[in-house]
């Protein structure tokens, strides 16, 4: 198992210790990382492929964005800790596995201490003055891994990056009908909207068109566009936000892609049908999502 050094300078390394009993639901430690001993997670998200920016040197201050699986994590600091002695930690506990330091500073040092651009390679967190970095990579014949540390004086978030091939997991109209003839429903992704709205965002123009050319060319498939969101906020809001949401689908298949009006009926259930955990925000991700169900 992996270990973290319980201080800075010299002092005995001990295994560290398991998931904790007050970590958010579904979150563990990255088990190439760890954790240093008496934190808890208290945000936690896993993806199968992201961008995540990283500070790659701190002086000048450059940054790099990598892709891959992304795993971001934000620890609560233990009490009595101090923001070097959990950098040095770190930095050296990496260093015993393999990796290469790319950064190792703290406060002014990182990019002549420009908060706001370090705060673009932070998740979770809001960073103050005093804060650390440490990023590391490891190479071998598996790949590449890439960690980044960010130490503030309340919370740590640990960022990292392992290769993976991105996948395209479009579906066409085809794979559609497939879905709909075997399931009697199609989860569609790839439907983009503003935050908190039910503005639909060009990056969604794809998918709409996949859906119309379903509709289009299997001429006896009638459909419920059934929008639905994770929990976070009031059932009521969540409701009326699925609901307007997949009026908009429909607005925008039957005005721009010419889908005639009594094939699609538009309907929202909220939180009410999750697909995954909405205690971690991946969870939460895949619920908030936009389907084809069969009349």
């Amino acid at each position: 198992m992996f270990r973290i050094l319980l201080a800075a300078f010299g002092c005995a390394a001990l295994l560290i210790s398991p998931a904790q009993a007050d970590d958010v639901e579904g979150a563990a430690d990255h088990p190439a990382i760890g954790r240093y001993d008496g934190m808890e997670i208290t945000r936690f998200e896993t993806l199968e492929y992201d961008a995540q920016r990283m500070l790659v040197s701190a002086d000048p201050g450059e940054y790099e964005s990598f892709e891959g699986e992304v795993t971001r994590i934000v620890y609560s600091m233990p009490d009595g800790a101090s923001v070097l002695q959990v950098m040095r930690s770190y930095e050296e506990t990496l260093e015993s596995d393999g990796f290469d330091i790319l950064v190792s500073c703290h406060d002014m040092e990182c990019d002549k201490g420009s908060i706001g651009r370090l705060r673009s390679a932070t998740w979770g967190i809001i960073m103050g003055v005093g804060a650390g970095f440490v990023t590391a990579e490891k190479r071998d014949e598996t790949g590449v891994i890439r960690a980044q540390i960010v130490v503030d004086k309340r919370l740590t978030n640990v960022n990292i990056v392992e290769n993976a091939a991105f996948e395209n997991k479009m579906l066409d109209a085809e794979d559609m009908a497939s879905s709909i003839s075997e399931t009697g429903r199609v989860a569609i992704e790839n439907i983009y909207f503003d935050f908190n709205k039910a503005t639909l965002l060009p990056d969604s123009d794809d998918a709409l068109a996949e859906m119309a050319k379903l509709l289009k060319e299997v001429s006896d498939v009638k459909v419920y566009l059934v929008g639905h969101t994770d929990n976070v906020g009031s059932m009521e809001a969540n409701l009326d936000l699925s609901r307007r949401r997949a009026e908009a689908v429909v607005e925008a298949l039957v005005s721009d892609y010419g889908v005639s009006r009594d094939r699609i009926v538009p309907a929202g259930v909220g939180p009410l049908a999750p697909i995954a955990s909405n205690a971690t925000e991946a969870g939460q991700a895949k619920n908030r999502r936009v389907e084809l169900v069969q009349r």
